[in-house]
């Protein structure tokens, strides 16, 4: 019966074993891999913040060596394989590589596969498959992860456990039949105690502290579990180990920046944390075939040095620190006693008493940086567990080791980059385009007399320290960048000084980033502060130049007065030849024109100052004496020698054109008459005299342009000088007649009041209803006259002028040949008229004109579809001219013509600035003025300017009104004609509001007709303007015209166009006029 019984237990702790077998195998077997699984999914992470490409597919491979993961993946956010152990599988959707297996594997993989079970088991039903997942980071620009999925398999772990139950059933059975009673005693006294015994040791069960002694001796079931616990314990014990001291040594790879210290430290961890005998280094030397030991912690390395190895030596290719790095595997030699041939490094690990070694290759992204040695005196100790560690631990030092060696080649390159930019003295500077960010080094703000932390920002903004003069040639460095093949611009420019003085820089830059247009968008430069170097330079030329090409006599005498040297210009004026000169005194040129005590107070105040300048009489060669402007600087050197530098001019000539050109500036050259000069002085001193009653005339000839224009302006310059004998004649020697301008003559008739005035322009009437005869001409002249009188119209002869203007010009607006009084009802209109003429003619010289460009949008979507520039003036006082104000006056003056111009070439090289910026290319509209388009240069003109800017004709649009259309029709055809042949589009500007032939129309070379803005502005009432506006439209769809609306500034405008069928708008809806940079800011693509 108790054999029976005891059989029968045996039976149902088999049962009960086997039983838990499968569930216990699977638990083991998911907590032994996930741990194995974080630890690689860390080292995935730390590989790709370190940016090193392959790392994630040779860390996946390194799971292979657990027999216990039979597959692993690495699979991204769409279900792509990025890695797997199997490179077949590499690229392909994780779904169908499951198709395969059963469902329940398939479901638990795909559920793995999802980052929410990252770090968590899951069982496949009863089959012995695990799935195990761990996220992990594959790229860190943009960050991206993925999750490393790994297939574990407990099938193995649980057919040797049944094994081991089994084998130990059959042991305890055979010892039940042999010693039943026995062991029932023994059992029955032992039991209790020993079962007590294995619950304590299994409750003291941890990662670390001393190995785990449960107690429990014996040869049965009871001490074959303790045994079981106690090996378990220790195994559980050796992987926390090692799995500490490999993560210590991953952690001292990425602290210590030191390749020396990293080394002696990692070996001092694989020594102290790990429990190996030895750990040392060898590094390969730079040649690339040298091994020379590095670092050896466990015994003394003075004494215990391992020999040298080469790569490149056959005797040494069987070394295991050689093969290690030729084949890129570790080598393990767990039992150098039994060695078949053992090498000479090998027999000196074992004359230290170490029984097992392992030789590492460090190798990084194929780079080879060295080998690992670790050796130990107990057999086997380098287990399947410790080259998984030992490989990925591996793989981190040597990330670490090329980081650092890395970040050590950077810190020595910007040392001495930085050296070398302070030894040469260059500004270091980064400027993004895009954004305007700019960086710069010290120097650089150094050069501008700026503080880098407290001028920070004038970096970004340097642009606006540019010279004016200096801004083209930048622009079209920058321009030229644009060009994929041109990398590198250098120029000389002037940047602002902080002090206020202009710095000339030397830059020189290249493109570092170009967007995906292909345009610059990173530069990267330096600067050289070239100021001193020009100032230099211009006084090196200065004083070359100066002595040997100067138009001033110099010469350089020594302390003594003695001459050392001479110049030409001194042998031109005196007549003496250098050698005549040299080693005579100065007071060989002596007139005797100044007496002694002339020549002793200059000497004194050249001892006083150290300079003297002033006018002497001095004698030639010849004998002829003449007046020069002498000038005479002590020099004084170091050591106390001095030099007298003389420099002088004949001022002969100048003293006779002196008198010449007073003249001159007071005479008409053409007539001979006085000029408004000299007859504003002669109005002025008769005013200050005694009589001040006086009648100023102004006389203007009617039409005189056609004149000059039908027979030529030479022929205008004969009738002016015969009018200017016939006004003399008239008039008499008790008054003064002059010519103040082209064709205005003005005449002071002393003590004469209106009364005589009129008669005397009456007489002058009179008179020149007799013909001129002229290159077979016969011409009868009008003119047209202003009065103003003294004192009743001002005693100032500048009022006075600019009234009887005035008046002039109210005459000529009434009529030909007649006779104005200046009214003094509105004093200041003729004379703010006059003066805004005159600023506007010195506004085109001084560049105060600039353009503004009002969009163009399509009414259907709203896109850019043109800019139409507009001119504007910036009044150096007043600011911003309204151009209602200055119009008019340009156009009665003759200036529009020059200001069409002007904004003719401005469009264009603006138009080409903002395109190259970002500008859409849509055309410009310049408006053309009546003057411009009737010139026989205007084509060319035209196509000069496009030429000069670069920008294609079809970027550009003439806009003309119908007025100009119609003046000369056959001209304008043709000249239309000739401008859509080279692409040039052409508009008809405020259409509606001329008087168009539409035979003309249909015959004209158009592209669009503008609808004026008072039939836009009218919409909005009812009457005639919207008829008007759908006939317009109706008008260009015929003659396949596109038409655009102006004046469009409310919402209702635009739908009202639209459905009219209007195809393009511009107004204040949309946007007001902008300058470049605005625009830029708003429609830049």
């Amino acid at each position: 019966m108790l054999l029976v019984l005891s059989v029968a237990a045996l039976a149902v702790q088999l049962f009960v074993i086997l039983g838990r077998i499968d569930d216990s195998a699977r638990a083991d077997v998911a907590e032994d891999v996930s741990r194995v699984l974080w630890a690689q999914a860390r080292r995935i992470d730390s590989q790709a913040e370190l940016g090193i490409r392959h790392g994630t597919a040779r860390l996946v491979g390194g799971l292979a060596v657990d027999p216990r993961v039979a597959a692993a993946w690495v699979v991204d956010g769409d279900g792509k394989v990025l890695s797997s152990l199997h490179r077949r599988d590499v690229g392909k959707d994780f779904g169908s590589l499951l198709a395969a297996r059963p469902a329940a594997v398939r479901g638990a993989l795909a559920s793995a596969a999802f980052a929410g079970n990252s770090g968590r088991a899951l069982f496949a039903g009863n089959t012995p498959a695990i799935a195990l997942s761990q996220e992990v980071l594959v790229g860190v620009d943009p960050t991206r992860y993925a999750m490393l999925v790994v297939e574990a398999d407990a099938g193995p772990v649980t057919a040797r456990l049944r094994h081991e139950a089994g084998r130990r059933f059959l042991r305890n059975a055979a010892g039940v039949l042999a010693f039943t009673l026995v062991l029932w005693l023994l059992l029955r006294a032992a039991w209790t105690e020993r079962t007590r015994k294995l619950q304590a040791a299994a409750a003291r069960l941890w990662f670390e502290g001393e190995p785990l002694d449960t107690g429990v001796r014996g040869g049965d079931e009871l001490a074959d579990v303790a045994r079981e616990i106690e090996q378990a314990s220790a195994r559980v014990r050796r992987q926390a180990r090692l799995l500490r001291t490999v993560s210590q040594a991953s952690l001292a790879a990425q602290r210590l920046t030191d390749r020396s210290a990293l080394g002696m430290e990692i070996c001092r961890i694989l020594v102290q944390e790990g429990g190996y005998t030895m750990a040392g280094l060898m590094r390969l030397q730079p040649d690339g075939h040298t091994l020379v030991q590095a670092t050896l912690v466990g015994f003394d390395p003075e004494r215990n040095r391992f020999p040298d190895a080469d790569l490149d030596d056959p005797a040494d290719a069987d070394r295991p620190t050689v093969r290690a790095l030729h084949t890129g595997e570790t080598q393990v030699h767990n039992d150098l006693a039994s060695e078949a041939r053992p090498t000479a490094t090998m027999v000196q690990m074992g004359a230290l008493g170490l029984r097992a070694a392992v030789v590492v290759p460090l190798v990084e992204m194929g780079q080879k940086l060295g080998v690992l040695i670790l050796a130990d005196r107990e057999p086997h100790r380098f287990d399947t567990d410790f080259l998984v560690a030992i490989t990925s631990a591996a793989a981190d030092i040597s990330a670490g080791i090329i980081l650092r060696e890395r970040e050590q080649l950077a810190a020595d390159a910007e040392h001495r980059l930085t050296v070398a930019l302070n030894a040469a003295a260059l500004g270091t500077w980064e400027n993004h385009l895009g954004t305007g960010e700019m960086r710069a080094n010290a120097r650089w703000f150094e050069m501008l007399g700026l503080n880098p932390h407290r001028d920070a920002e004038a970096a970004t903004t340097w642009r606006e320290r540019l010279h004016p003069e200096d801004a083209p040639l930048l622009e079209r460095a920058y321009a030229r960048l644009a060009d994929p093949a041109i990398k590198h611009f250098e120029i000389d420019m002037r940047l602002r000084h902080a002090e206020g003085h202009w710095a000339w820089i030397h830059s020189r830059g290249m493109v570092l980033e170009r967007d995906t247009q292909g345009q610059p968008l990173r530069l990267a430069g330096v600067h050289l502060d070239m100021t001193q170097q020009r100032r230099d330079e211009a006084q090196l030329r200065i004083a070359a130049d100066a002595f040997a090409n100067s138009h001033e006599g110099i010469l350089i005498c020594d302390g003594d007065g003695v001459i050392l040297s001479v110049n030409r210009a001194f042998e031109r004026v005196t007549g003496y030849t250098a050698e005549e000169a040299v080693g005579r005194p100065p007071s060989m040129l002596s007139s005797g024109h100044q007496d002694e005590a002339f020549y002793q107070r200059m000497w004194e105040e050249i001892a006083q100052r150290g300079r003297w300048e002033g006018e002497v009489w001095n004698r030639r060669k010849s004998g002829e004496v003449y007046p020069e402007w002498l000038a005479i600087t002590r020099i004084r050197h170091e050591g106390g020698r001095v030099n007298y530098l003389g420099q002088f001019i004949d001022i002969s000539e100048r003293k006779q054109v002196q008198s010449r050109i007073e003249e001159l500036s007071r005479t008409d050259p053409l007539t001979g008459l006085p000029n408004r000069r000299s007859f504003g002085e002669f109005v002025a001193a008769r005013l200050a005299g005694a009589q001040p009653r006086l009648a100023v005339l102004l006389f203007n000839i009617d039409r005189f342009k056609q004149v000059n224009e039908s027979l030529g302006y030479g022929t205008g310059d004969e009738v002016l000088k015969m009018l200017a004998g016939r006004l003399a004649a008239v008039f008499g020697e008790g008054s003064t007649l002059a010519r103040v301008s082209g064709d205005e003559f003005a005449v002071a008739l002393p003590g004469a009041g209106e009364a005589e005035a009129r008669a005397v322009v009456d007489k002058l009437q009179l008179d020149l209803q007799q013909p001129f005869e002229i290159a077979g001409q016969r011409l009868v002249l009008g003119l047209s006259a202003g009065l103003a009188l003294s004192p009743e119209h001002g005693t100032e002869a500048e009022l006075l002028l600019v009234s009887a203007t005035a008046a002039l010009n109210l005459s000529r607006s009434e009529g030909e040949r007649r006779l104005a009084v200046y009214s003094p009802r509105q004093p200041g209109a003729s004379l703010r008229r006059l003066t805004l003429e005159s600023q506007l003619r010195l506004a085109l010289q001084r560049r105060e004109l600039f353009a503004v460009y009002q969009p163009q949008v399509a009414l259907a979507d709203g896109r850019l579809v043109g800019l139409e520039a507009l001119v504007r003036w910036r009044h150096p006082e007043r600011g911003v001219v309204p151009p209602g104000e200055f119009i008019p006056v340009a156009e009665e003056a003759g200036l529009i013509a020059a200001i069409g111009d002007f904004m003719l070439r401005e469009s264009c090289q603006a138009a080409v600035r903002m395109h190259a910026a970002g500008l859409p290319p849509v055309p410009v509209s310049v408006n053309i003025a009546t003057g411009q388009l009737r010139r026989a240069d205007f084509l060319p003109q035209v196509l000069s300017e496009l030429e000069s800017s670069g920008l294609a004709p079809a970027l550009l649009e003439i806009e003309i009104t119908e007025s100009m259309l119609m003046a000369d029709v056959q001209s304008t055809i043709s000249l239309l004609a000739a401008l859509r042949e080279r692409g040039v589009r052409v508009a008809i500007d405020d259409f509606g509001t001329g008087y168009s032939s539409l035979a003309y129309l249909g015959r004209l070379s158009l592209d669009r007709l503008k609808i004026d803005q008072s039939f836009v502005r009218d919409l909005r009432v009812p009457g005639p303007a919207e008829g008007i506006v759908r006939t317009v439209i109706a008008l260009a769809r015929s003659l396949r015209l596109n038409t655009l609306a102006e004046g469009v500034e409310q919402a209702e405008d635009a739908e009202r166009l639209r459905a009219l069928g209007c195809d393009d708008a511009q107004g204040y809806l949309y946007d007001r006029p902008l300058a470049e940079a605005d625009l830029l800011a708003k429609y830049r693509t």
